[in-house]
């Protein structure tokens, strides 16, 4: 997912999300009440970004078998469906 300038969630370097927030950024090492500054404020109702996150699980002939979206999948089941193609 990259840190710093390039972490996931677009957060300017010295900003970062809050507890589980992945819309928002907040000064690092504070909390949304305690700064108040919102790296975006003067874009905000300007524009809207939409994102999806599509991880491919690949066969042997470089094939799109399995797709897993979002962040949050279950890692057993992940690795059970790599060893199940990587012994086809």
């Amino acid at each position: 997912m990259g840190s710093g300038g390039g972490a996931h969630c677009m957060c300017d370097d010295g900003y970062e999300r809050p507890e589980g927030d992945w819309l928002s950024c907040v000064l690092e090492g504070s909390t949304e009440e305690e700064n108040g500054t919102d790296p975006h404020s003067e874009s905000l109702g300007e524009y809207e970004v939409g994102h999806s996150t599509v991880t491919f699980i690949l066969d042997k002939q470089m094939r799109k078998r399995i797709a897993y979206t979002g962040t949050s999948w279950d890692l057993e089941g992940f690795v059970e469906d790599l060893q199940t193609l990587a012994d086809e």
